[in-house]
């Protein structure tokens, strides 16, 4: 079964970046990353049955369904672990299945969103908030007479303001009859505008902020409650639920992801070491696809690393496993095959690490242990300028993430890529300002 596995890895890195159109039929390398994927998927619905009854999962899910979604919403207080991990597997099964169906190839940037939209389905993300943005994207390709392949990554990506849709459905005291149909413009008008807008935004901060979606998610969040505040609509509080510590269960569970994830990067890769070398050197700047560059087998293994350091992050701040805190180290991890690794996050921690000591804010609380996990989106800046200036991204980073949630009611996931891409456009050309020496990312090498 090994040899089967590794020739077909090999198969697939003879040629991992060939401009053809995908096929789910013809790549091996598709296959493959699919099925792995879908594994991971399956993995997370079966554990939801290991931590609760089936009878306390249907209702758990209802009262997910129902939340208002807003940061931070831990799933697994509002519903049970069950059905948190359920709605989790559940909606990376349904990128999976669209992404299959759409031919969108398995690389870095869908495995990243698949592991996002997974994470964050742990606080905040649900079926009921993620389809009508879903509807919204494919009626702008179907706008600009494109294929919705295009545009899914970009439109899993910015899920991130499902919470805006939970919000107009269930947060305003309305009637059903006339929030939903609130909710559901609501999410149309967000995936229509996020496909254009991304692209015009990685400009902003030179793709230095790997979570360019979350920055964008964040201006149109912005532009959204900033028009909602003006009727007296805005959201103006943080989730009022207490997340829920399970240390125990949810560290054998993390820990038997990695251990499997690890394992599975050992049996497939071709070459360990030199592409895992080669890996580590790269600074991370989008684009930054690892999956074609090196393969499945080292992004794994990679994922692994950053996973231990991930959970090693949390309880060295004397953090908790709740449902955001494991749906964050889940990003970390799917982000492996699209611009992280231990040496270009570690320095972004540190910082991050610093501000948490020094400010005023519980360093054990879940937004710090967040914000230091998710500060990470900046490791591009770690990567291409070194690490004191990784120090002092992930510094600032903490500051500004937490002076900014704000803006957009809470109702933005990705708060930290919001407040990544203010802190990457304005350290970067500060850098550049001063001179200082970087390797130049795939954008600056004409790739």
């Amino acid at each position: 079964m090994r040899n089967r596995l590794v020739k077909l890895r090999a198969r697939a890195l003879a040629d991992p970046v060939a401009a053809v159109p995908f096929s789910a039929e013809s790549s091996p390398a598709g296959q493959l990353e699919y099925a792995l994927m879908a594994g991971f998927s399956l993995l997370v619905i079966l554990s939801g049955f290991l931590f609760d009854r089936l009878g306390d999962i249907l209702p758990g899910l209802g009262r997910i369904l129902l939340s208002t979604s807003v940061l931070l919403s831990d799933y697994i207080a509002i519903g049970g672990a069950g059905a948190a991990f359920i709605n989790s597997g559940l909606m990376m099964a349904l990128g999976l299945l669209l992404a299959w169906k759409n031919r969108v190839p398995m690389r870095g940037a869908l495995m990243a969103a698949i592991f996002l939209v997974g994470g964050f389905s742990l606080f905040g993300k649900n079926p009921l908030n993620a389809l009508p943005i879903l509807l919204g994207a494919s009626l702008y390709a179907r706008f600009k007479k494109e294929a919705l392949a295009g545009h899914l990554t970009v439109a899993y990506f910015g899920l991130a303001l499902g919470p805006l849709v939970s919000f107009l459905a269930f947060g305003l005291g309305w009637p059903v009859c006339q929030s939903l149909p609130l909710a559901l413009l609501a999410g149309l008008i967000i995936g229509f505008l996020l496909p254009p807008l991304a692209a015009r935004f990685l400009a902003f901060h030179q793709g230095f902020s790997l979570y360019n979606v979350g920055f964008t998610c964040g201006m149109v969040g912005l532009g959204l409650m900033a028009l909602l505040r003006a009727f007296g609509l805005g959201s103006e509080q943080k989730a009022s639920s207490a997340p829920a510590v399970a240390d125990g269960p949810l560290f054998v569970w993390i820990m038997a992801l990695i251990i499997l994830t690890a394992a599975l990067g050992f049996i497939l890769s071709v070459n360990l070491k030199k592409s895992l070398r080669a890996l580590m050197k790269e600074s991370g700047q989008l684009p930054a696809d690892f999956v074609a560059r090196f393969g499945i087998g080292p992004v794994l293994l990679n994922m692994a690393l950053l996973g231990m350091v991930s959970v090693a992050c949390v309880f060295l701040a004397g953090g908790h496993l709740t449902g955001p805190t494991l749906g964050s180290i889940l990003t970390v991890m799917g982000f492996a095959g699209f611009g992280k690794h231990p040496k270009n996050v570690w320095p972004l921690m540190a910082g991050a690490f610093i501000t948490a000591l020094l400010g005023i804010w519980p360093l054990s609380s879940d937004g710090i242990v967040i914000a230091i996990l998710l500060s990470t989106n900046l490791a591009p800046i770690a990567g291409a300028f070194g690490w004191p200036a990784g120090i002092l991204a992930g510094f600032v980073h903490v500051a500004v993430a937490f002076n900014i949630n704000h803006l957009h009611g809470y109702t933005n996931l990705y708060n930290n890529g919001f407040a990544g891409g203010f802190v990457a456009a304005l350290l970067v050309a500060l850098f550049k300002a001063l001179g200082l020496r970087y390797a130049k990312g795939p954008q600056e090498n004409g790739q």
